[in-house]
Parts: C-alpha cells; sequence; structure tokens
C-alpha cells in the first residue's frame, strides 16, 4: 500500500516502528486523508483564509521547486491529477522537503516526492 510494505504497515499500526513523515505522506495520499486529519481526526476548515502572516512563511523558491518537479513529471509520465489533488499534492511535497532534517540535501527528498506522485496520480 502507497509504496509502503505490509510489514513496515503493521509496524506502524502496532507501535513498533514510527513512520517517517514521507511515509505519512504517501499513507495520507493513499487514503484521500489530508495531513492534519491524521494528526487531529479533523479536517481542515475548507475555506479558511490564508492570512499575510502564513504567506510570508513560504519559501517561494521552495515551493517553485516543488510544482516544478511535480509539474515535469506528472509530463513525463503522462498522467494528469485534478488541480484538488494536485494542490494537496503540492501542500505534502512541500512540507515533506521542508521539514527534512538538516544537513539532508533537498534531492534527496524528490524520490519521496516521486513515490508520492505514484500513488495519488
Amino acid at each position: 500500500m502507497a509504496g509502503i510494505s505490509e510489514d513496515m504497515l503493521h509496524r506502524y499500526i502496532r507501535g513498533d516502528s514510527r513512520p517517517s513523515f514521507g511515509a505519512m505522506a504517501l499513507l495520507c495520499a493513499a487514503g484521500g486523508v489530508t495531513m492534519e486529519w491524521l494528526a487531529t481526526g479533523e479536517e481542515p476548515e475548507k475555506d479558511a483564509p490564508v492570512t499575510g502572516a502564513a504567506l510570508s512563511k513560504i519559501d517561494l523558491a521552495l515551493l517553485t521547486d516543488v510544482i516544478r518537479l511535480i509539474e515535469d513529471w506528472l509530463s513525463n509520465a503522462d498522467r494528469k491529477m485534478s488541480p484538488s489533488k494536485k494542490a494537496e499534492v503540492i501542500v505534502m511535497a512541500y512540507e515533506m522537503i521542508e521539514e527534512r532534517p538538516t544537513g539532508t540535501s533537498q534531492e534527496s527528498y524528490h524520490n519521496n516526492v516521486v513515490r508520492l506522485l505514484r500513488v495519488a496520480s
């Protein structure tokens, strides 16, 4: 499921192992739920306004790279994605790369984004 072995999934469920952020993003995409739902059990407000403070925290260069990576992959794989699904994948990929451990290259997370795309598209 979601590029995660059944054995590993059972380890997560039993609490024997903790999933990485990337694994959680893949599971959310496969299950059609948001990361917020996974963390809190509640869906975010659909039309919640984005404030200037929230926008100022966005790394525009990173967001541009994430969108480019996703658009290039979809084009090369000849796959399509609904705008709402694409937005969700962009947010998941952005958060996955932004929250990577210090000293870890952004490129090393591109494979996780591609795995996320394979599940979501």
